[in-house]
């Protein structure tokens, strides 16, 4: 997951997802979450962005993106949030920008998750 501090839209997914954790959901079994936060401003909103996640509650590890956004850019980063789902072997899944609610991302993880047709 790509985070930019300053994000409005950001923000709000942060929020809530970190909210419906608080509510007693979990993650499927073998999935991880690691969140890059991308396109740091410091003369912008949340700055520094570990103190916003730390405030937040955000429990997952965080990867800070250099200063020329090497890691979005090799990613495709479209615009923030944006989701990259990796399997385990390391192909690519699915990638896209925008908001997704935990129910949302539930549903993904039970397609990508699903036992394939062979």
């Amino acid at each position: 997951m790509f985070l930019a501090h300053w994000c409005p839209a950001c923000q709000a997914e942060v929020a809530e997802f970190t909210n419906w954790l608080a509510e007693g959901n979990n993650l499927p079994e073998g999935v991880d979450l690691l969140s890059v936060v991308t396109l740091v401003d410091s003369g912008r909103d949340n700055y520094p962005p570990s103190q916003w996640l730390a405030d937040e509650g955000w429990p997952f590890p965080v990867l800070v993106d250099s200063a020329d956004n090497e890691v979005a850019v090799a990613f495709g980063q479209a615009g923030t949030p944006f989701w990259v789902f990796v399997f385990g072997d390391g192909t690519l899944a699915l990638r896209g920008s925008g908001r997704i609610t935990p129910e949302g991302l539930a549903e993904l993880f039970d397609q990508l998750l699903a036992p394939g047709d062979g």
